[in-house]
């Protein structure tokens, strides 16, 4: 057998040599990512001081004044005391200067109103009525928002390019006169100088702290491999290779050059064990995964027969001049049953249906396109939406062995007159707008689900839509989504919502309900699907 030439490092010094460079490279991205974290953290703070105290001292001025103070040259008591109060939220909040002004009508300057520094401030302060321009654009395209497009508040950096000036933070807010209307403009302005010096020592303590930490950890490393690991590593060794002579007397293992390092020849022949176990183990995550794999395609499949049974592109109504309509759906996370419809049972009849069917996943998506094909082929011209329920009723009834319901919403319109019939199986009422009024619930008695029992006999119920009318439609996704606390959107703040939008776009309408809703919602989980219908007749 030929001797190798050259030296074989030992696992020993393989692992502590990686541990040490783990070690420097985690020790290096904790303090970069401390760095950034500290900076972002220190900015967020900030921004926040000067948010909260500018909304504290909008508090403290008198809206409907401001022009009789430019007036009086801030003669009046009311300004001096309002001044003084300012001024002490200025230094008790450590601002370095708290004012207000009011923008001339381009936004390029600006008159003071109110200036109060800090005890130790270094500015010369702004007498009352004082003009001057602006820092930069950034406070100009603020101005604007805020008088214009109804801005609630800005935060302004100033860092660099300062001349003379330190590094500070400015917070804005409008201030409204008691008829809602901007009449200037509230700043609270912080210096951030310590920043620099804040970051830097943080980062020097965290820095050593980990240093620290990190030899620590080498040393125990050390001690525990040799002791745990290479010792017992080199038992095991010794003991393969005896074995393996005295079995096979080949050495083939002792001159084998699997690997450079010496501790992981010695256990090749574990190799065997290693891969069985291995193999088990792969056969066994495989299972789970396929499981997995299995109920995702479930999800996924269920969502496209979902979204595949709405009605997305609203372009062929658009044609019309005598209605206009738009839904929109926000599915849950997990996949629901609720759907919608609607198509033109002649020239003159608008069918439209609004349904939720109960449970969830793959046999609520399939019931839910049984419902909707058996409902659509069977209402034509000559059907009122009670016998066309009332058909769709008893055919789910005769093949229904998982006991599922749906309730449904069935009107058609005849766009002539705006006559509506309608046919309500045990679904949410619809809200109605009234041109010149305002959303209110048509609240009518409910027939049964539909699913539930054979031979019902639905009935409908008649109303009539005049020029400019909007018909709302919904399932209880909407008046149920919860929030955080549990508490309910209901169906009060759904008709506010709607009326406080009564005179958009149906299309507009719909977004600004989603939006009140989401509102409401917060970060709490979507359990049930979102829907909503609006018909405005024209």
């Amino acid at each position: 057998m030929k001797k190798r030439i050259g030296w074989e490092p030992s696992m020993y010094f393989l692992m502590i040599g990686e541990i040490v460079l783990s070690m420097v490279v985690f020790a290096i991205i904790i303090v970069i990512y401390g760095y950034n974290r500290f900076t972002v953290s220190f900015t967020e703070e900030y921004n926040y001081s000067v948010l909260r105290t500018a909304k504290t001292a909008m508090t403290m001025v008198n809206a409907d004044h401001i022009d009789e103070y430019l007036e009086e040259n801030g003669a009046s008591d009311e300004y001096k005391e309002t001044k003084e109060k300012l001024t002490v939220l200025c230094n008790t909040q450590d601002m370095s200067v708290v004012y207000v002004v009011k923008p001339d009508a381009d936004y390029k300057n600006v008159t003071s109103v109110f200036n109060c520094l800090n005890y130790n401030s270094t500015y010369s302060p702004w007498e009352i009525g004082h003009r001057s321009e602006n820092a930069d654009e950034d406070y100009e395209v603020a101005y604007r928002k805020m008088y214009e497009e109804d801005l609630k508040e800005a935060t302004i950096d100033r860092i660099d390019n300062l001349g003379e000036g330190l590094p500070h933070v400015t917070g804005l807010v409008p201030i409204r006169n008691s008829e809602g209307k901007v009449v200037a403009i509230m700043c609270a302005q912080r210096f951030v100088e310590e920043l620099s010096d804040t970051r830097w020592a943080y980062v020097k303590n965290v820095g050593l702290v980990t240093l620290v930490l990190m030899l620590i950890s080498i040393a125990i490393s050390s001690i525990y491999l040799r002791r745990h690991i290479v010792e017992p590593i080199n038992d095991v060794r010794s003991e393969a290779e005896r074995f393996a002579n005295e079995n096979t007397g080949s050495g083939k293992l002792k001159e084998s050059t699997v690997s450079k390092v010496k501790e992981i020849v010695s256990l090749a022949n574990s190799i065997d064990k290693m891969e069985g176990d291995m193999l088990n183990y792969i056969d066994n995550l495989t299972t789970v995964t396929m499981e997995k794999q299995r109920i995702d395609t479930e999800l996924l499949l269920a969502s496209s027969i979902q979204q595949s049974a709405l009605i997305t592109d609203f372009s062929p109504f658009s044609e019309r001049d005598d209605f206009d309509i738009y839904a929109l759906m926000v599915p849950a996370k997990e996949v629901g049953g609720d759907f919608y419809d609607i198509f033109m049972v002649d020239d003159n009849h608008l069918a439209m249906v609004m349904a939720d069917v109960s449970g969830k996943g793959v046999p609520a998506a399939l019931f839910m396109m049984v419902c909707k094909i058996i409902l659509s082929e069977y209402a034509t011209n000559d059907k009122t939406p009670a016998e066309i329920i009332d058909y769709v009723n008893n055919r789910i009834c005769e093949k229904n062995s998982m006991k599922m319901f749906v309730t449904v919403w069935l009107g058609i319109i005849e766009l002539s007159t705006g006559k509506v019939i309608a046919c309500n199986a045990g679904h949410e009422d619809p809200a109605i707008y009234r041109k010149g009024d305002k959303f209110e619930l048509y609240k009518t008695k409910h027939n049964l689900m539909v699913g539930v029992k054979k031979n019902i006999n639905y009935t409908n119920y008649e109303f009539t839509l005049s020029h400019g009318d909007k018909l709302f439609l919904y399932t209880d996704g909407v008046p149920e989504a919860t929030n955080q606390d549990e508490k309910m959107f209901g169906l009060e703040a759904m008709v506010n919502s709607l009326s406080n939008s009564k005179d958009k776009s149906i299309t507009e309408l719909l977004e600004s309900v989603k939006n009140d809703v989401d509102g409401f919602v917060g970060d709490a989980v979507q359990f049930d699907d979102i829907t909503m219908m609006c018909v405005e007749y024209k």
